[in-house]
Protein backbone atom coordinates (compact mmCIF):
# COMPACT_ATOMS: atom_id res chain seq x y z
CA UNK A 1 0.00 0.00 0.00
CA UNK A 2 2.82 2.38 0.89
CA UNK A 3 4.67 1.48 -2.29
CA UNK A 4 1.56 2.17 -4.40
CA UNK A 5 1.15 5.55 -2.69
CA UNK A 6 4.79 6.46 -3.29
CA UNK A 7 4.49 5.51 -6.97
CA UNK A 8 1.32 7.57 -7.30
CA UNK A 9 3.01 10.62 -5.77
CA UNK A 10 6.04 10.21 -8.00
CA UNK A 11 3.83 9.95 -11.08
CA UNK A 12 1.85 13.05 -10.02
CA UNK A 13 5.10 14.99 -9.43
CA UNK A 14 6.42 14.02 -12.86
CA UNK A 15 3.22 15.13 -14.57
CA UNK A 16 3.29 18.41 -12.60
CA UNK A 17 6.93 19.04 -13.56
CA UNK A 18 6.13 18.34 -17.22
CA UNK A 19 3.22 20.74 -17.15
CA UNK A 20 5.34 23.45 -15.52
CA UNK A 21 8.09 23.04 -18.11
CA UNK A 22 5.54 23.45 -20.87
CA UNK A 23 3.94 26.62 -19.38
CA UNK A 24 4.65 29.92 -21.15
CA UNK A 25 7.16 32.39 -19.68
CA UNK A 26 4.38 34.71 -18.49
CA UNK A 27 2.93 32.01 -16.24
CA UNK A 28 2.65 34.48 -13.34
CA UNK A 29 -0.05 36.32 -15.23
CA UNK A 30 -2.18 33.19 -14.99
CA UNK A 31 -1.66 32.87 -11.24
CA UNK A 32 -3.40 34.76 -8.45
CA UNK A 33 -1.83 38.17 -7.79
CA UNK A 34 0.60 38.29 -4.88
CA UNK A 35 -0.78 39.51 -1.57
CA UNK A 36 -0.17 43.24 -1.09
CA UNK A 37 1.69 44.26 2.06
CA UNK A 38 -0.60 47.15 3.01
CA UNK A 39 1.51 48.08 6.03
CA UNK A 40 4.47 48.61 3.71
CA UNK A 41 2.28 50.60 1.28
CA UNK A 42 1.20 52.81 4.18
CA UNK A 43 4.77 53.28 5.44
CA UNK A 44 6.12 54.09 1.96
CA UNK A 45 3.30 56.60 1.46
CA UNK A 46 4.18 58.37 4.71
CA UNK A 47 7.88 58.36 3.70
CA UNK A 48 6.94 59.97 0.40
CA UNK A 49 4.80 62.58 2.13
CA UNK A 50 7.71 63.43 4.44
CA UNK A 51 10.01 63.83 1.44
CA UNK A 52 7.41 65.98 -0.34
CA UNK A 53 7.00 68.31 2.64
CA UNK A 54 10.77 68.59 3.00
CA UNK A 55 10.96 69.71 -0.67
CA UNK A 56 12.81 66.55 -1.72
CA UNK A 57 10.66 66.21 -4.83
CA UNK A 58 12.80 63.60 -6.61
CA UNK A 59 12.90 61.34 -3.55
CA UNK A 60 9.16 61.81 -3.02
CA UNK A 61 8.42 60.76 -6.60
CA UNK A 62 10.56 57.64 -6.18
CA UNK A 63 8.63 56.72 -3.02
CA UNK A 64 5.25 57.22 -4.66
CA UNK A 65 6.33 55.27 -7.74
CA UNK A 66 7.21 52.35 -5.45
CA UNK A 67 3.75 52.65 -3.85
CA UNK A 68 2.17 52.50 -7.32
CA UNK A 69 4.26 49.44 -8.18
CA UNK A 70 3.17 47.67 -4.98
CA UNK A 71 -0.50 48.68 -5.23
CA UNK A 72 -1.28 49.69 -8.86
CA UNK A 73 -5.04 49.62 -8.31
CA UNK A 74 -4.92 51.83 -5.21
CA UNK A 75 -5.16 55.61 -5.79
CA UNK A 76 -2.85 56.85 -3.03
CA UNK A 77 0.43 56.58 -4.94
CA UNK A 78 -1.03 58.36 -7.97
CA UNK A 79 -2.67 61.02 -5.77
CA UNK A 80 0.46 62.03 -3.88
CA UNK A 81 2.58 61.88 -7.03
CA UNK A 82 0.15 64.39 -8.54
CA UNK A 83 0.52 66.55 -5.43
CA UNK A 84 4.24 66.91 -6.14
CA UNK A 85 3.35 68.79 -9.31
CA UNK A 86 0.67 70.77 -7.51
CA UNK A 87 3.40 72.00 -5.16
CA UNK A 88 5.89 72.55 -7.97
CA UNK A 89 3.35 74.64 -9.90
CA UNK A 90 2.65 76.78 -6.84
CA UNK A 91 6.35 77.48 -6.36
CA UNK A 92 7.75 77.55 -9.89
CA UNK A 93 4.67 78.98 -11.68
CA UNK A 94 5.42 77.03 -14.85
CA UNK A 95 2.74 75.80 -17.23
CA UNK A 96 4.41 72.39 -17.66
CA UNK A 97 3.94 71.71 -13.93
CA UNK A 98 0.22 72.52 -14.24
CA UNK A 99 -0.15 70.24 -17.30
CA UNK A 100 1.66 67.37 -15.55
CA UNK A 101 -0.61 67.74 -12.51
CA UNK A 102 -3.74 67.57 -14.68
CA UNK A 103 -2.37 64.48 -16.47
CA UNK A 104 -1.63 62.70 -13.18
CA UNK A 105 -4.94 63.77 -11.65
CA UNK A 106 -6.76 62.06 -14.54
CA UNK A 107 -5.05 58.81 -13.50
CA UNK A 108 -6.15 59.31 -9.88
CA UNK A 109 -9.74 59.73 -11.09
CA UNK A 110 -9.57 56.61 -13.29
CA UNK A 111 -8.20 54.37 -10.52
CA UNK A 112 -10.60 55.74 -7.90
CA UNK A 113 -13.61 55.32 -10.17
CA UNK A 114 -12.61 51.69 -10.82
CA UNK A 115 -12.61 51.14 -7.04
CA UNK A 116 -16.08 52.65 -6.80
CA UNK A 117 -17.41 50.38 -9.55
CA UNK A 118 -16.47 47.39 -7.40
CA UNK A 119 -17.59 48.98 -4.12
CA UNK A 120 -20.02 51.89 -4.30
CA UNK A 121 -19.45 52.72 -0.62
CA UNK A 122 -15.67 52.87 -0.69
CA UNK A 123 -14.88 55.91 1.48
CA UNK A 124 -11.19 55.81 0.50
CA UNK A 125 -11.95 56.13 -3.21
CA UNK A 126 -14.40 58.95 -2.48
CA UNK A 127 -11.72 60.76 -0.45
CA UNK A 128 -9.15 60.65 -3.26
CA UNK A 129 -11.72 61.71 -5.86
CA UNK A 130 -12.85 64.59 -3.67
CA UNK A 131 -9.29 65.64 -2.93
CA UNK A 132 -8.03 65.54 -6.50
CA UNK A 133 -11.05 67.41 -7.89
CA UNK A 134 -10.62 69.97 -5.14
CA UNK A 135 -6.99 70.68 -5.97
CA UNK A 136 -7.79 70.74 -9.68
CA UNK A 137 -10.29 73.45 -8.86
CA UNK A 138 -7.75 75.49 -6.89
CA UNK A 139 -5.12 75.25 -9.63
CA UNK A 140 -7.63 76.09 -12.36
CA UNK A 141 -8.71 79.14 -10.38
CA UNK A 142 -5.05 80.23 -10.30
CA UNK A 143 -5.10 79.98 -14.12
CA UNK A 144 -8.23 82.12 -14.35
CA UNK A 145 -10.42 79.16 -15.36
CA UNK A 146 -13.13 80.16 -12.89
CA UNK A 147 -16.12 78.19 -14.19
CA UNK A 148 -14.13 74.96 -14.55
CA UNK A 149 -12.62 75.60 -11.13
CA UNK A 150 -16.05 75.95 -9.51
CA UNK A 151 -17.41 72.82 -11.19
CA UNK A 152 -14.36 70.80 -10.14
CA UNK A 153 -14.78 72.17 -6.63
CA UNK A 154 -18.45 71.26 -6.48
CA UNK A 155 -17.75 67.72 -7.73
CA UNK A 156 -14.93 67.32 -5.22
CA UNK A 157 -17.11 68.53 -2.36
CA UNK A 158 -19.80 66.00 -3.27
CA UNK A 159 -17.36 63.09 -3.14
CA UNK A 160 -15.95 64.26 0.20
CA UNK A 161 -19.44 64.54 1.69
CA UNK A 162 -20.14 60.99 0.52
CA UNK A 163 -16.85 59.81 2.05
CA UNK A 164 -17.81 61.25 5.45
CA UNK A 165 -21.33 59.84 5.22
CA UNK A 166 -19.94 56.34 4.61
CA UNK A 167 -17.17 56.71 7.21
CA UNK A 168 -17.65 59.56 9.75
CA UNK A 169 -14.12 58.89 11.07
CA UNK A 170 -12.49 59.71 7.72
CA UNK A 171 -10.82 62.86 9.06
CA UNK A 172 -8.62 63.17 5.97
CA UNK A 173 -11.80 63.87 3.98
CA UNK A 174 -12.71 66.58 6.49
CA UNK A 175 -9.61 68.48 5.38
CA UNK A 176 -11.13 68.97 1.93
CA UNK A 177 -14.58 69.79 3.29
CA UNK A 178 -13.13 72.35 5.68
CA UNK A 179 -11.08 73.91 2.91
CA UNK A 180 -14.13 74.23 0.65
CA UNK A 181 -16.42 75.52 3.39
CA UNK A 182 -14.04 78.24 4.50
CA UNK A 183 -12.84 79.34 1.06
CA UNK A 184 -16.34 79.53 -0.41
CA UNK A 185 -17.48 81.62 2.58
CA UNK A 186 -14.76 84.15 1.64
CA UNK A 187 -15.65 84.47 -2.05
CA UNK A 188 -16.25 88.14 -3.02
CA UNK A 189 -19.81 89.20 -3.81
CA UNK A 190 -18.95 89.62 -7.50
CA UNK A 191 -18.37 85.83 -7.79
CA UNK A 192 -21.04 84.72 -5.33
CA UNK A 193 -23.58 84.11 -8.13
CA UNK A 194 -21.40 81.34 -9.59
CA UNK A 195 -21.43 79.21 -6.44
CA UNK A 196 -25.09 80.04 -5.74
CA UNK A 197 -25.92 78.79 -9.23
CA UNK A 198 -24.69 75.29 -8.38
CA UNK A 199 -26.15 75.27 -4.87
CA UNK A 200 -22.91 75.75 -2.96
CA UNK A 201 -23.05 77.82 0.23
CA UNK A 202 -19.92 77.64 2.35
CA UNK A 203 -19.69 77.89 6.14
CA UNK A 204 -16.77 79.73 7.74
CA UNK A 205 -17.12 78.37 11.28
CA UNK A 206 -17.83 74.79 10.17
CA UNK A 207 -14.87 74.94 7.79
CA UNK A 208 -12.47 75.90 10.58
CA UNK A 209 -13.83 73.11 12.81
CA UNK A 210 -13.41 70.52 10.06
CA UNK A 211 -9.87 71.65 9.34
CA UNK A 212 -9.00 71.46 13.03
CA UNK A 213 -10.22 67.85 13.25
CA UNK A 214 -8.25 66.96 10.11
CA UNK A 215 -5.14 68.67 11.51
CA UNK A 216 -5.30 66.77 14.79
CA UNK A 217 -6.80 63.42 13.73
CA UNK A 218 -6.00 63.04 10.02
CA UNK A 219 -3.49 60.48 8.74
CA UNK A 220 -2.39 61.56 5.27
CA UNK A 221 -3.92 65.07 5.15
CA UNK A 222 -3.02 66.33 8.64
CA UNK A 223 -0.07 68.45 7.49
CA UNK A 224 -2.02 69.97 4.63
CA UNK A 225 -4.85 70.73 7.07
CA UNK A 226 -2.40 72.43 9.46
CA UNK A 227 -1.08 74.63 6.69
CA UNK A 228 -4.51 75.82 5.52
CA UNK A 229 -5.79 76.17 9.09
CA UNK A 230 -2.76 78.24 10.12
CA UNK A 231 -3.31 80.63 7.20
CA UNK A 232 -7.06 80.95 7.81
CA UNK A 233 -6.57 81.52 11.56
CA UNK A 234 -4.09 84.27 10.73
CA UNK A 235 -6.75 85.84 8.52
CA UNK A 236 -9.18 85.51 11.45
CA UNK A 237 -6.60 87.35 13.64
CA UNK A 238 -6.25 84.26 15.84
CA UNK A 239 -2.51 84.78 15.78
CA UNK A 240 -1.42 82.58 18.69
CA UNK A 241 -3.41 79.59 17.40
CA UNK A 242 -2.11 80.20 13.89
CA UNK A 243 1.47 80.32 15.14
CA UNK A 244 0.93 77.04 17.02
CA UNK A 245 0.27 75.21 13.73
CA UNK A 246 3.06 76.97 11.82
CA UNK A 247 5.43 76.04 14.66
CA UNK A 248 4.37 72.39 14.42
CA UNK A 249 5.02 72.37 10.68
CA UNK A 250 8.48 73.96 10.91
CA UNK A 251 9.45 71.59 13.71
CA UNK A 252 8.37 68.53 11.69
CA UNK A 253 9.77 69.80 8.37
CA UNK A 254 12.75 72.12 9.03
CA UNK A 255 13.88 71.84 5.39
CA UNK A 256 10.58 73.14 3.98
CA UNK A 257 11.36 76.78 3.09
CA UNK A 258 7.68 77.64 2.65
CA UNK A 259 6.80 76.58 6.19
CA UNK A 260 9.84 78.39 7.66
CA UNK A 261 9.08 81.53 5.62
CA UNK A 262 5.43 81.62 6.76
CA UNK A 263 6.70 81.03 10.31
CA UNK A 264 8.81 84.18 9.96
CA UNK A 265 5.91 86.18 8.50
CA UNK A 266 3.53 85.48 11.37
CA UNK A 267 6.28 86.33 13.85
CA UNK A 268 6.97 89.64 12.13
CA UNK A 269 3.60 90.90 10.93
CA UNK A 270 1.18 89.33 13.43
CA UNK A 271 3.05 88.67 16.67
CA UNK A 272 5.59 91.47 16.06
CA UNK A 273 8.60 89.53 17.26
CA UNK A 274 11.16 90.97 14.89
CA UNK A 275 14.26 89.24 16.24
CA UNK A 276 12.63 85.80 16.13
CA UNK A 277 11.35 86.50 12.62
CA UNK A 278 14.88 87.40 11.53
CA UNK A 279 16.08 83.98 12.73
CA UNK A 280 13.36 82.26 10.64
CA UNK A 281 14.21 84.22 7.49
CA UNK A 282 17.89 83.39 7.90
CA UNK A 283 16.95 79.70 8.18
CA UNK A 284 15.16 79.98 4.82
CA UNK A 285 18.32 81.36 3.21
CA UNK A 286 20.37 78.54 4.73
CA UNK A 287 18.25 75.80 3.10
CA UNK A 288 19.75 76.45 -0.38
CA UNK A 289 17.09 74.58 -2.35
CA UNK A 290 16.92 75.72 -6.01
CA UNK A 291 13.25 74.67 -6.13
CA UNK A 292 12.59 77.13 -3.30
CA UNK A 293 14.06 80.23 -4.95
CA UNK A 294 10.77 82.10 -4.58
CA UNK A 295 10.83 81.76 -0.78
CA UNK A 296 14.54 82.45 -0.46
CA UNK A 297 14.11 85.67 -2.44
CA UNK A 298 11.13 86.75 -0.34
CA UNK A 299 13.02 85.99 2.88
CA UNK A 300 15.85 88.26 1.72
CA UNK A 301 13.34 91.07 1.18
CA UNK A 302 11.72 90.51 4.59
CA UNK A 303 15.11 90.71 6.31
CA UNK A 304 15.23 94.28 5.02
CA UNK A 305 11.82 94.90 6.62
CA UNK A 306 13.02 93.50 9.95
CA UNK A 307 16.01 95.85 10.07
CA UNK A 308 13.86 98.80 8.99
CA UNK A 309 11.35 98.12 11.77
CA UNK A 310 14.28 98.01 14.19
CA UNK A 311 15.36 101.44 12.88
CA UNK A 312 18.62 99.83 11.76
CA UNK A 313 18.58 101.57 8.39
CA UNK A 314 22.12 100.76 7.22
CA UNK A 315 21.50 97.00 7.55
CA UNK A 316 18.07 97.39 5.95
CA UNK A 317 19.68 99.06 2.92
CA UNK A 318 22.16 96.16 2.55
CA UNK A 319 19.37 93.56 2.65
CA UNK A 320 17.14 95.40 0.18
CA UNK A 321 20.13 95.95 -2.16
CA UNK A 322 20.94 92.22 -2.05
CA UNK A 323 17.33 91.45 -2.94
CA UNK A 324 17.32 93.91 -5.87
CA UNK A 325 20.37 92.17 -7.36
CA UNK A 326 18.87 88.67 -7.22
CA UNK A 327 18.46 87.36 -10.81
CA UNK A 328 14.86 86.13 -10.59
CA UNK A 329 13.39 88.44 -7.97
CA UNK A 330 9.85 89.75 -8.45
CA UNK A 331 10.02 93.08 -10.31
CA UNK A 332 7.26 94.77 -8.27
CA UNK A 333 9.01 93.73 -5.04
CA UNK A 334 12.30 95.06 -6.42
CA UNK A 335 10.55 98.39 -7.01
CA UNK A 336 9.32 98.42 -3.40
CA UNK A 337 12.82 97.56 -2.16
CA UNK A 338 14.21 100.59 -4.00
CA UNK A 339 11.51 102.76 -2.43
CA UNK A 340 12.42 101.55 1.06
CA UNK A 341 16.11 102.16 0.39
CA UNK A 342 15.14 105.75 -0.44
CA UNK A 343 13.17 106.00 2.82
CA UNK A 344 16.06 104.51 4.82
CA UNK A 345 18.54 107.02 3.41
CA UNK A 346 16.15 109.85 4.20
CA UNK A 347 15.60 108.55 7.73
CA UNK A 348 19.40 108.62 8.12
CA UNK A 349 19.49 112.26 6.99
CA UNK A 350 20.90 111.61 3.51
CA UNK A 351 18.01 112.47 1.21
CA UNK A 352 20.25 113.05 -1.82
CA UNK A 353 21.22 109.36 -1.84
CA UNK A 354 17.58 108.35 -1.51
CA UNK A 355 16.13 110.36 -4.42
CA UNK A 356 17.49 108.11 -7.26
CA UNK A 357 15.89 105.10 -5.57
CA UNK A 358 12.52 106.87 -5.39
CA UNK A 359 12.82 107.65 -9.09
CA UNK A 360 13.39 103.96 -9.91
CA UNK A 361 10.37 102.81 -7.86
CA UNK A 362 7.84 102.80 -10.70
CA UNK A 363 5.49 100.32 -9.00
CA UNK A 364 5.03 102.51 -5.90
CA UNK A 365 2.17 105.01 -6.13
CA UNK A 366 3.81 107.33 -3.57
CA UNK A 367 7.37 107.20 -4.94
CA UNK A 368 6.93 110.26 -7.18
CA UNK A 369 5.73 112.37 -4.24
CA UNK A 370 8.65 111.21 -2.09
CA UNK A 371 11.10 112.14 -4.87
CA UNK A 372 9.62 115.66 -5.02
CA UNK A 373 8.82 116.36 -1.37
CA UNK A 374 11.23 115.63 1.50
CA UNK A 375 10.04 114.11 4.76
CA UNK A 376 9.70 116.67 7.53
CA UNK A 377 11.42 116.18 10.88
CA UNK A 378 8.03 115.38 12.43
CA UNK A 379 7.24 112.77 9.75
CA UNK A 380 10.59 111.10 10.31
CA UNK A 381 9.93 111.03 14.06
CA UNK A 382 6.47 109.46 13.58
CA UNK A 383 7.95 106.85 11.24
CA UNK A 384 10.49 105.90 13.89
CA UNK A 385 7.71 105.38 16.43
CA UNK A 386 5.78 103.34 13.87
CA UNK A 387 8.85 101.16 13.28
CA UNK A 388 9.17 100.51 17.00
CA UNK A 389 5.57 99.31 17.05
CA UNK A 390 6.02 96.92 14.10
CA UNK A 391 9.18 95.52 15.70
CA UNK A 392 7.18 94.81 18.87
CA UNK A 393 9.16 97.34 20.92
CA UNK A 394 6.09 98.68 22.73
CA UNK A 395 7.98 100.30 25.61
CA UNK A 396 10.00 102.31 23.10
CA UNK A 397 6.74 103.41 21.44
CA UNK A 398 5.36 104.65 24.77
CA UNK A 399 8.57 106.40 25.82
CA UNK A 400 9.23 108.06 22.44
CA UNK A 401 5.58 109.07 21.87
CA UNK A 402 5.28 110.90 25.16
CA UNK A 403 8.19 113.16 24.18
CA UNK A 404 6.99 113.52 20.59
CA UNK A 405 3.51 114.75 21.55
CA UNK A 406 5.12 117.76 23.32
CA UNK A 407 6.34 118.99 19.93
CA UNK A 408 4.18 122.01 19.04
CA UNK A 409 5.00 121.61 15.31
CA UNK A 410 3.10 118.33 15.02
CA UNK A 411 0.00 118.41 12.80
CA UNK A 412 -3.32 116.95 13.98
CA UNK A 413 -2.93 114.01 11.61
CA UNK A 414 0.55 113.26 12.95
CA UNK A 415 -0.68 113.50 16.54
CA UNK A 416 -3.58 111.19 15.75
CA UNK A 417 -1.19 108.62 14.27
CA UNK A 418 0.97 108.74 17.40
CA UNK A 419 -2.08 108.23 19.63
CA UNK A 420 -3.07 105.28 17.43
CA UNK A 421 0.37 103.71 17.89
CA UNK A 422 0.20 104.37 21.62
CA UNK A 423 -3.23 102.75 21.87
CA UNK A 424 -2.12 99.70 19.90
CA UNK A 425 0.98 99.35 22.08
CA UNK A 426 -1.04 99.54 25.31
CA UNK A 427 -3.46 96.98 23.87
CA UNK A 428 -0.58 94.61 23.07
CA UNK A 429 0.69 95.01 26.64
CA UNK A 430 -2.75 94.09 27.98
CA UNK A 431 -3.53 97.60 29.28
CA UNK A 432 -6.95 97.81 27.63
CA UNK A 433 -8.27 100.88 29.49
CA UNK A 434 -5.25 102.99 28.55
CA UNK A 435 -5.57 101.73 24.98
CA UNK A 436 -9.22 102.84 24.80
CA UNK A 437 -8.26 106.26 26.17
CA UNK A 438 -5.67 106.75 23.42
CA UNK A 439 -8.09 105.70 20.68
CA UNK A 440 -10.69 108.09 22.13
CA UNK A 441 -8.26 111.01 21.87
CA UNK A 442 -8.01 110.46 18.10
CA UNK A 443 -11.73 111.07 17.65
CA UNK A 444 -11.45 114.50 19.26
CA UNK A 445 -9.17 115.79 16.46
CA UNK A 446 -10.40 117.59 13.37
CA UNK A 447 -8.90 115.55 10.54
CA UNK A 448 -9.23 115.46 6.74
CA UNK A 449 -12.22 113.46 5.48
CA UNK A 450 -9.92 111.01 3.68
CA UNK A 451 -7.89 110.28 6.83
CA UNK A 452 -7.69 106.57 7.63
CA UNK A 453 -6.88 107.18 11.29
CA UNK A 454 -10.44 107.59 12.74
CA UNK A 455 -11.81 104.36 11.18
CA UNK A 456 -8.63 102.66 12.37
CA UNK A 457 -9.32 103.94 15.89
CA UNK A 458 -12.86 102.53 15.85
CA UNK A 459 -11.55 99.22 14.53
CA UNK A 460 -8.86 99.00 17.22
CA UNK A 461 -11.45 99.79 19.91
CA UNK A 462 -13.54 96.95 18.52
CA UNK A 463 -10.59 94.58 18.85
CA UNK A 464 -10.07 95.58 22.48
CA UNK A 465 -13.76 94.98 23.28
CA UNK A 466 -13.76 91.66 21.42
CA UNK A 467 -10.73 90.46 23.32
CA UNK A 468 -12.52 91.36 26.58
CA UNK A 469 -15.53 89.28 25.49
CA UNK A 470 -17.77 92.33 24.93
CA UNK A 471 -19.16 91.22 21.57
CA UNK A 472 -21.95 93.80 21.36
CA UNK A 473 -19.59 96.70 22.07
CA UNK A 474 -17.11 95.30 19.54
CA UNK A 475 -19.83 95.07 16.88
CA UNK A 476 -20.80 98.72 17.39
CA UNK A 477 -17.19 99.85 16.93
CA UNK A 478 -16.68 97.68 13.85
CA UNK A 479 -19.81 99.14 12.27
CA UNK A 480 -18.50 102.66 12.90
CA UNK A 481 -15.18 101.70 11.37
Amino acid sequence: MITRLVLTLLLFSSILLLVCLCLPANVQALQLPPTIDWNLVHTKTLDGIDALYNFSFTLAEQKFDSVIQMAPKDPRGYFFKAMIYNYRHNFLRQRKEFDRFIELSDKVIDVSEEMLKKDKKNSTAMFYLGGIYGYRGILRASQGQMMRAVWDGRKGYGYLEDAIEVDPKNHDAEMGLGLFNYMVSQIPASFRWIVTLIGFGGDRVKGLEQLERAATKGIYANNEARLWLAQFLQQEEEYEKSFHYFDQLTTSYPHNPMYVYFHGNILLFSLRKAEEALASYNKVLAIHNPKAERFMNSAQYQIGDVYRFQNNFSEAIKSYATFINLPNADTAAQSSARYWIGICYEMMGDREKGIPYYQLSSHRWDAKERAQTPLSGEEIAVRRVSNFYYAGEYDNVIETSSKLLNNASMSNEQRARVHLLLGQSFAEKGESQRALEEFGKILAFTLPKNSSTPPNAYYQRGLVHRKAGKKDSARVEFEKA
